[in-house]
């Protein structure tokens, strides 16, 4: 729970940093800045959803061990089962 904890505080730096750096570009629209917002901050980016996406499978399959339960849980239907379409019945095939 720990190392999850840091790794999601971790993400929202990444993350917080990369906005900083395509805000940086968008207020100084030189190369560079443009440049590094598209490298660095793409790069910072990706690593924070990946790392935020990790945290949120840790946790989820945490949960289920802890439930005891090997196979993902399917969600309850809502409404009435559906009923087939009332059409015409097909031609026999001679």
């Amino acid at each position: 729970m720990k190392q999850t904890r840091r790794i999601l505080t971790a993400a929202c730096l990444f993350a917080l940093f990369a906005l900083g750096l395509m805000i940086w570009s968008l207020f100084d629209p030189r190369p560079i800045p443009v440049v590094v917002a598209m490298s660095i901050g793409q790069v910072l980016g990706t690593l924070s959803l990946l790392a935020f996406v990790y945290v949120v499978v840790a946790d989820w399959r945490a949960t289920m061990a802890q439930q005891g339960k090997s196979e993902p849980v399917s969600l309850p239907l809502k409404g009435p089962p559906l009923k087939p379409h009332p059409g015409p019945e097909p031609e026999p095939v001679p």
